[in-house]
């Protein structure tokens, strides 16, 4: 399951947004980025506890961020 799927199973970005109590552009921020932040993790948890959708763990968003952390290319240092 990817960023924009996830937020999709759970209701889109406006409900997800209402749930976590942010505003739906930072929402959309995270499908450009394809990332959620990992202090918003525990709210989709429990979201999607409440709409019985399955297989949204702490765990399953981990393994979800570290796919994209590996994914990201290498940035040259700054000199």
């Amino acid at each position: 399951m990817g960023t924009d799927s996830l937020i999709d199973n759970l209701g889109g970005t406006v409900k997800v947004a209402t749930a976590l109590g942010v505003k739906p552009p930072r929402v959309s921020n995270w499908r450009k980025r394809g990332r959620i932040p990992s202090e918003h993790w525990q709210g989709l948890v429990r979201l999607a506890t409440e709409l019985s959708v399955a297989d949204v763990t702490l765990e399953a968003l981990a393994r979800m961020d570290a796919r994209k952390v590996t994914a990201a290319p290498e940035r040259e240092p700054a000199r």
